[in-house]
């Protein structure tokens, strides 16, 4: 073939490789009222540049509603962002001298715009799909999450728990799955070891060859991983935890002042940022534990974590009639300090 014949197919053999990717692309990233699921991925953690007094939040959670599982592979690749080597040159042209000068000859609204693409949304994007997850209960999408537990930032491994917690399926979760969440229980942030530990609850007996990290938790450092590994082994090992040790778990919780979480949270909308968050519905289950002395603790817990004790109005009145002495007096002493607290707190 002759040269100027090679280089007659060079353009088009260009021309079909880029329009095979966007094929690829449009096929794994489907589209909502013209716009692609990752332009709705920022909507839910970007202001509306130009008109600020407009919330495109509720609009990207609708689109994610409407493309169903069709946007998952979005999903994944918002946890997964990464800094593209474009926004870095443009991050460092913003910040250069010469950047800027420009910026500030610019309009304000220009200036806007400049800004906030520098602050580099792909950081946040974890964080966003964290909350489309969450908002919309996606139990389908926890299994294809999981993988992402072996990324080495904290910043993608966080919102993936964050997204899978509670959305564990014990009949879908495969036995790689469960490694990556021991893995993740042996972290070294408490906030991740502790959501690891729930989801590995979840997973009830299917998780049996994860005990020794689950017993290894019991030990943690943390008052809230305790509690929680603790009430994991009673769940995983298909019998009940001897009451001494929830009995001890509870009373070291209560003690506890909770860590606070990070600032990240709020992406997910959390009512509380506090890890107490997770481990108040822990205590709650421990109210209709076999174990009296179990029953009187998760009282005597609820009482020092009041938060948690509103989430346990339902429960409490039931105790009431319980044949302890001692935990009836503790929910009767529980419900009036409720009823006299006035109503719940909204956050914003």
């Amino acid at each position: 073939m002759s040269k100027n014949l090679r280089r007659f197919w060079i353009l088009p053999a260009a021309a079909l490789v880029f329009l095979t990717i966007l094929l690829i692309a449009h096929q794994y990233f489907p589209r909502y009222n013209g716009h692609s699921a990752k332009f709705w991925l920022r909507q839910v953690i970007a202001p509306n540049i130009f008109d600020p007094r407009t919330d495109n939040k509720a609009a990207a959670f609708e689109a994610f509603n409407e493309m169903g599982t069709k946007a998952d592979a979005a999903l994944i690749a918002g946890f997964r962002a990464k800094e593209s080597a474009f926004h870095r040159l443009f991050a460092r042209l913003r910040w250069s001298q010469m950047g800027q000068a420009i910026c500030l000859k610019l309009p304000l609204r220009a200036q806007n715009v400049i800004d906030i693409y520098t602050q580099n949304y792909t950081q946040s994007l974890p964080w966003a799909a964290e909350a489309v997850v969450q908002r919309d209960d996606l139990r389908e999408i926890a299994p294809k999450l999981l993988p992402l537990l072996e990324d080495t930032n904290w910043m993608v491994r966080v919102p993936v728990l964050g997204a899978v917690l509670y959305r564990i399926d014990p009949d879908k979760v495969t036995a790689v799955g469960l490694r990556w969440l021991s893995l993740a229980a042996q972290d070294e942030m408490p906030q991740i070891r502790l959501r690891a530990a729930i989801c590995l609850a979840q997973a009830g007996a299917r998780a049996t060859n994860e005990l020794p990290t689950i017993i290894k938790l019991c030990a943690d450092t943390n008052a809230n991983v305790r509690l929680a590994a603790v009430w994991a082994l009673g769940r995983i090992g298909g019998g009940d935890v001897p009451g001494t040790t929830l009995e001890k778990a509870l009373a070291q919780w209560a003690e506890s002042t909770g860590t606070p979480m990070m600032g990240w949270e709020v992406y997910a909308e959390s009512p509380q940022f506090r890890m107490d968050s997770l481990t108040d519905p822990i205590a709650i289950d421990c109210l209709t534990n076999a174990n009296p002395n179990v029953r009187r603790n998760a009282c005597a817990a609820l009482a020092r974590h009041f938060e948690g004790a509103r989430l346990a109005r339902n429960i409490l009145p039931n105790l009431m009639d319980d044949p302890d002495p001692v935990v009836r007096r503790k929910a009767r002493s529980l419900m009036e300090a409720i009823q006299q607290s006035g109503p719940e707190p909204v956050y914003h």
